[in-house]
């Protein structure tokens, strides 16, 4: 079976995905009626992997104030990595992905705020 994967912050902004020193339980282990293939941990990781790169992609688009869209989109895309992290590590999770679980949703509840401003002013 493949390796899952942790995240940490590298030096930079963006996050590194790297294989984890023990292997975390998660649902796709604790599911009787579900084999895992050796292809489920990388495709996992694929998708979170994308997640990234959109949130981060999304980030100064936000910042900028270009697209009102883009604050639909980052705001999705938190909630994909969210279930993602939610996937691969459930209770008790490690300190750093609470950390970015917690920033994710912190960083969801104030665009919605801005959202919902632009949907009514679109109104």
């Amino acid at each position: 079976m493949a390796a899952a994967t942790d995240w940490k912050a590298n030096s930079g902004a963006a996050l590194e995905i790297v294989a984890p020193q023990r292997q975390p339980v998660s649902a796709l282990d604790r599911n009787a009626n579900s084999k895992v293939e050796p292809g489920d941990w990388v495709k996992l990781r694929t998708l979170a992997r994308r997640d990234i790169d959109k949130f981060l992609v999304l980030v100064p688009e936000v910042l900028r104030d270009e697209d009102h869209a883009a604050i639909h989109k980052i705001r999705v895309a938190s909630r994909r990595i969210e279930q993602v992290l939610n996937l691969l590590y459930p209770k008790p999770r490690p300190k750093y992905v609470r950390n970015v679980l917690r920033n994710a949703n912190r960083c969801r509840r104030a665009l919605g705020e801005i959202r919902n401003c632009d949907v009514l002013i679109a109104l």
